[in-house]
């Protein structure tokens, strides 16, 4: 009786280990297969082979969405890529390109405006031969990363709001006291006015003191600047945008009641005031 029990048990595991292959279980969300040693004839297959490129052309988030795309090529005998798609470290999705070089596409939902994330990619060279067996060649793996950012349309400053349009134009209401509106006067608006600045990707304010990224890099400001955070090499208040000197590469911008700190696209963290 115990010798049948664990016939039907056998029976029953190989049954469903072969449904799971039929129907493509193991791989979950098309994410990537457990990483092992390569054996020998693994190894064999995959020497010599490598990414050669792999590049970010693009990436970026809008309305929650985050989209990316960039190109990749292998050596020979690698005639297939696996990519791994991580977003701030979690693995999101994955997918395999049959070819020695192309462009991957990534995009995925459920972004948060005004938080700033980080986009990687994993590329690992794949032989695949002519019996259509794939070996994934774990040991030779490139990566590629961005910090992609989506600005908030509308941020607050301490008694003035700003907002940032489709077409690339600012406005703000408020007080203006203190130029903070950068429409070129120091006059109250109670309806929005246009301020003297186009095309920038991101605009914060919090205290009275605006600023602003544009897609170049480049970073500008306007208003309160009695502790030089404006970044201007001075402490006086500017009624209209004035571009921050020495910096560049900026991809995001956040502001105190008196300071101003720059996300840099090399990760690197810049502040003043």
């Amino acid at each position: 009786m115990k010798c049948e029990t664990n016939r039907s048990s056998l029976r029953f595991l190989v049954g469903g280990l072969l449904m799971l292959a039929a129907c493509g279980g193991g791989s979950e969300a098309g994410l990537s297969p457990v990483e092992e040693s390569l054996g020998t004839h693994e190894a064999a297959m995959c020497a010599g082979s490598n990414v050669t490129t792999l590049s970010i052309t693009g990436a970026s988030t809008y309305q929650g969405v985050m989209a990316g795309s960039g190109t990749w090529a292998v050596a020979y005998p690698a005639n297939a890529v696996h990519l791994d798609y991580y977003v701030d470290g979690v693995l999101r999705s994955s997918d395999e390109r049959t070819s020695a070089s192309g462009t991957w596409y990534y995009s995925s939902a459920g972004f948060t405006c005004g938080i700033s994330h980080t986009l990687q990619v994993r590329a690992i060279p794949m032989v695949i031969d002519s019996s259509g067996t794939r070996t994934v060649c774990w040991e030779n793996t490139r990566s590629a990363s961005q910090i992609v950012l989506e600005s908030c349309p509308i941020t607050a400053g301490n008694a003035h709001t700003m907002a940032l349009k489709q077409d690339g134009t600012v406005w703000g209401w408020g007080w203006n006291g203190i130029g903070q509106l950068g429409d070129g006067t120091t006059l109250q608006r109670n309806t929005p006015v246009r301020a003297g600045i186009n095309a920038p990707s991101a605009v914060v304010t919090f205290g009275n003191h605006t600023m602003a990224v544009k897609p170049d890099g480049t970073v500008w400001a306007w208003g309160l600047n009695e502790y030089g955070e404006l970044g201007d090499g001075t402490t006086t208040q500017r009624n209209t945008p004035v571009q921050v000197p020495g910096i560049s590469n900026v991809i995001a911008v956040a502001t105190g009641v008196y300071h101003t700190v720059a996300l840099k696209r090399d990760g690197t963290l810049w502040a003043w005031g």
